[in-house]
Formats: C-alpha cells, sequence, structure tokens
C-alpha cells in the first residue's frame, strides 16, 4: 500500500445518538460506493470506540445499520429524572466561565460523574451487548480512546495494552 491509500477511520462520541448517527453515515457511505470500514488504523472514542470496534468485527456493517434502524440493538436504560433546562444551564455557566477548556472539560466530567445512575456492572453489560465480538481485532490498529471524566483527558488503549 503506498501513502495515497493508505487511509484512517476517526470517530468521535456522541452517546447512543453519536452510535446510531455514525452507523448511519458508514452505511450510507458504503452504498455509496465508498467503503471506509477498511481503514487501518480505525480510531474512537466514546460512542466512537464502540463503532470502532463494531465496524472491526465479524459482523457485516449492513447488519449493524439495520440494528440501529429496527431497534435490535442493545437497549438503552431509561433516565427520566434529568431536567433538561436546569441541565443547559448549569453547562452554559461552565462554558461561560472563561475557564481554559480542561478545567471546563472536568467539570463537565464531574456533573456527569454526580448524575451517574446506571450501576457499572449494568453499564458493561448494555456496552457488551452492542459488541459483536469481545477481543480485539488482531489485524488492524484498532484504538479506543476514553475521555477521562476526572482529569478531563484519558489513556488510548489498543490491542497491546489492552482494556483495563
Amino acid at each position: 500500500m503506498t501513502d495515497e491509500d493508505a487511509k484512517a477511520l476517526v470517530l468521535g462520541g456522541g452517546g447512543v445518538a453519536g452510535i446510531a448517527r455514525e452507523t448511519g453515515i458508514l452505511a450510507g457511505l458504503a452504498d455509496a460506493g465508498v467503503d471506509v470500514t477498511d481503514a487501518d488504523p480505525v480510531v474512537g472514542t466514546s460512542a466512537g470506540a464502540t463503532v470502532a470496534a463494531q465496524v472491526t468485527s465479524s459482523k457485516p456493517l449492513s447488519a449493524l445499520y439495520d440494528d440501529q434502524v429496527n431497534g435490535t440493538g442493545a437497549p438503552e436504560p431509561a433516565i427520566h429524572d434529568v431536567d433538561p433546562v436546569a441541565l443547559l444551564a448549569e453547562v452554559r455557566e461552565m462554558l461561560g466561565s472563561g475557564d481554559d477548556s480542561q478545567v471546563v472539560r472536568r467539570c463537565v466530567g464531574a456533573m456527569s460523574l454526580a448524575q451517574d445512575r446506571v450501576p457499572v456492572a449494568e453499564r458493561r453489560a448494555l456496552v457488551e451487548a452492542r459488541l459483536p465480538d469481545h477481543g480485539w481485532c488482531a489485524q488492524r490498529d484498532q484504538r479506543r480512546c476514553r475521555q477521562g471524566l476526572r482529569q478531563g483527558a484519558g489513556p488510548r488503549r489498543d490491542r497491546v495494552s489492552g482494556d483495563r
């Protein structure tokens, strides 16, 4: 492969909506004749890490897309006690504080941790249910990045460092 042929796939976060959005975009690109799932490396953070693991798995992209459209993928727990107006006001205050971006990310992370209502075991089961294969793709350079909620930055995981 020449440098002109090389390509990487970089996927961002966005929660459950991000997984659906990124899966839909990748499926739409593939339908249009642009298959980016053979990229190397494949890098993702948060929702993007989930999509990276999915598209480098044994499950075809079309089946991953169908899971999103048909609601047959992993369910997300229902959370009903969040006041979105108050939450938005708090985030706006943080963004307008003049603090540097890492301080703001730390504050948003602390807010998120304080409001986490899904037990760790349930959250892990939900994430596992989204992944067709539970190991690293041995043939490709796949990296999963995690945003550290307390620090405002996070470590990168690859098949050498593994998941911790």
